[in-house]
């Protein structure tokens, strides 16, 4: 048996427990990824560090608790495979929004990807709280990292944005 590895080429502890753990690369898709966006939402450790001291043992035990969280029998995940999605998913965000413009009468234009409302919450970054329920709010339908509800549609979505887009109510 192939123990996953994590980047650091050490052995991912919580996958030990499963013999047949890995046979394949871990399938992640587009449900999962909102998944662990929703998940690393409700662990501000990992994507605030304004609100919470860095440790990096803390975020790695976040990590392997999403990868357990969302891991099912045919679909074993390792803390790697959500940090490096957690990376991507951050990159592609930060950088699909310094691309957001706004047409002629001031009102953005909405990106096309498609985790782009989901991600917002990190617009908070270096923003000073008023109140933690206000954080809060917006994530609200969530339960231990997965949505309870279906998605928003994109309009509905990027109302939940500082900067709303015309003809939306």
């Amino acid at each position: 048996m192939e123990i996953p590895l994590n980047k650091n080429g050490e052995a991912d502890n919580h996958l030990l427990a499963h013999p047949d753990a890995r046979h394949e690369a871990a399938k992640i898709n587009d449900e999962l990824r909102f998944s662990i966006i929703d998940a690393v939402y409700l662990r501000p450790a990992i994507w605030d560090h304004g609100r919470e001291p860095k440790s990096l043992g803390q975020r790695k035990d976040y990590f392997i608790e999403i990868a357990a969280l969302l891991s099912t029998e045919d679909n074993i995940l390792s803390c790697y495979d959500i940090e490096k999605q957690w990376k991507n998913l951050k990159d592609t965000y930060l950088k699909t929004r310094k691309k957001v413009v706004t047409d002629e009468s001031g009102c953005i234009v909405p990106p096309r990807w498609k985790f782009f409302s989901a991600m917002t919450f990190l617009d908070q970054l270096g923003v000073p709280q008023t109140s933690s329920s206000a954080s809060s709010s917006q994530h609200s339908h969530t339960l231990l990292g997965k949505r309870t509800c279906d998605r928003k549609p994109m309009e509905r979505r990027l109302s939940d944005t500082r900067a709303v887009p015309c003809g939306v109510d």
